[in-house]
This record gives C-alpha cells, sequence and structure tokens, in this order.
C-alpha cells in the first residue's frame, strides 16, 4: 500500500465501518487533495452505502445528460466509451470521465 507512482495515486485500505460512520473521512479527504486517486482496497459498498459514501465527501449532483444516469438511482452515473448500440461514444471516449467523480 502507498504511492501508486511518482505522480499521481494512492492505494490505502479502510475498514468499511470506519468510512460509513465517518471516522476516516477527513483522512480519506487529505489524501485526496494529495494524491489526486485514492484507491480504496477490499471495501465493497452496497448502492445504498456506495451513496452515502458520496455525499459524506460532498454534494452528489446527477449527471445533465440522462442517457449516463443509472435507471434505477439517478444519483449514480455511467462511465463508458461505448454507445447503447456498440459503437464509440465519443462524449464518453473523451470528455466524460474528465473530471472528479468516484468509481
Amino acid at each position: 500500500m502507498g504511492k501508486i507512482s511518482e505522480t499521481l495515486g494512492y492505494e490505502t485500505e479502510f475498514s468499511k465501518s470506519g468510512i460509513l460512520e465517518s471516522k476516516s473521512i477527513d483522512q480519506i479527504k487529505e489524501l485526496l487533495k494529495n494524491y489526486h486517486l485514492l484507491v480504496i482496497k477490499g471495501v465493497h459498498f452496497s448502492i445504498e452505502e456506495f451513496k452515502y459514501f458520496s455525499s459524506l465527501m460532498g454534494e452528489i449532483i446527477p449527471h445533465d445528460i440522462l442517457r449516463y444516469r443509472h435507471p434505477a438511482h439517478e444519483m449514480l452515473s455511467y462511465v463508458t466509451n461505448v454507445d447503447s448500440e456498440g459503437k464509440l461514444d465519443k462524449y464518453g471516449a473523451t470528455i466524460r470521465a474528465s473530471d472528479w467523480h468516484t468509481d
């Protein structure tokens, strides 16, 4: 665990309960501020837990392009470079994930 590369990313572990009880949020935010990419190993969230975790990080704003929203959970969206017909989604391939998001 530690730095992923010299310029970007950090890999770490947190307990799921520590995250969901907000005990680790300040440390997670600090790691994101310093490394811009954070991989938290071994934590598997349900959809509701993921939405809650995301809300702890800041305001959740649904994607403004409806086709990228999850049909059952509008606060979640897809990151893809393939359209519904299996062809290249030019927006998804070049712009879609170029700003802050969680995976």
